[in-house]
């Protein structure tokens, strides 16, 4: 299983943190102060699924202006 940390700069966070929680391999959302207005954990059983659900998902909700992925090693 493959982990990541998405750091999300948004127009809005409030209805776009609904729409990230639909999506599939979204574990958990936090709104945080600083360059970035969202964290999102994302798990996926491939690094090919991780870059699927961020670019066809993630990317696609309306507002999201912005990411940046960490991928955890361990």
């Amino acid at each position: 299983m493959v982990k990541a940390y998405i750091f999300i700069t948004t127009l809005g966070a409030h209805q776009i943190v609904e729409n990230l929680k639909k999506i599939e391999g979204v574990k958990e959302s936090f709104n945080i102060i600083g360059t970035y207005d969202l964290l999102i954990i994302v798990e996926a059983p491939s690094t090919s699924k991780l870059n699927q659900i961020i670019t066809d998902a993630v990317r696609q909700v309306d507002g999201i202006q912005k990411t940046m992925t960490m991928v955890a090693l361990n």
